[in-house]
């Protein structure tokens, strides 16, 4: 499907990413997520959670947004990069009191705007191996095909005490060209903390990472860019 340019442009300016959406925004996932890879990230430096999945034992994947800000530093005042430290690893639950299964650090992200450059952050987790991860898709979606969108927000509980991870069914209706998201369609509406959670196919099979949305779409990033993949290979991410 061909987008014209100034749409996509539009279209992005408008992106709310979907780790900090207005606790009003409308969310469609109502299945309960089954998918023992997903998991939730405990932001600290936000007090918020954020979705992510793992693509190995030790090896998380979620949005770089949610682990890395700009904030202004208070001696140059100039913008830097800040990197979330010890980040507590839930599988349901996730709360600034809970107790985690596991903590991460971030081994790598794309340096640079995220409208710019790929959504991704990589972590590794200290002490603990889930052998259920999910395989990463060789493959990627192609235009039409049912996607199932999990994180903790997506049936719009946004603040609920217990904020389990739910699953939607979006279908990829295209791409965009700035950045190289994939447009995921309605019903599904991501929202806050569903950043970072995977996108599925039907052989349960990661193939994009929540990036944020509009009003007319989701945008999900791709797992399959070179870069991306590359780094995954080199710390042992499982590909099929």
């Amino acid at each position: 499907m061909k987008i014209k340019k100034m749409r996509v442009l539009s279209a992005l300016t408008a992106i709310a990413f979907a780790g900090v959406m207005s606790p009003n925004a409308e969310a469609a996932g109502t299945n309960l997520d089954t998918h023992e890879a997903t998991v939730q990230l405990w932001i600290k430096s936000w007090n918020t959670a954020c979705s992510g999945v793992f693509v190995a034992p030790t090896i998380i994947v979620t949005a770089k947004h949610c682990v890395v800000t700009d904030r202004e530093n208070p001696v140059t005042h100039q913008s830097e990069e800040q990197v979330e430290q010890d980040i507590p690893v839930f599988k349901s639950h996730a709360s600034a009191n809970g107790t985690p299964i596991t903590t991460a650090e971030v081994l790598w992200y794309h340096s640079g705007s995220t409208r710019n450059n790929p959504d991704i952050a990589i972590l590794r987790t200290a002490g603990y191996a889930n052998w259920n991860y999910a395989p990463i898709a060789n493959m990627p979606p192609f235009e039409g095909e049912k996607l199932e969108v999990c994180g903790v927000a997506n049936r719009n509980n946004l603040w609920g005490p217990a904020a389990e991870s739910y699953c939607g069914e979006a279908t990829m209706t295209g791409t965009t060209n700035f950045p190289t998201d994939y447009i995921l369609s309605k019903p599904l509406r991501t929202g806050n903390r569903d950043s970072g959670g995977p996108a599925y196919n039907a052989k349960g099979q990661v193939v994009g990472i929540t990036h944020g949305d509009d009003y007319e779409s989701n945008y999900s990033t791709p797992i399959s860019n070179d870069l991306v993949r590359y780094h995954l290979s080199i710390h042992g991410a499982v590909f099929q």
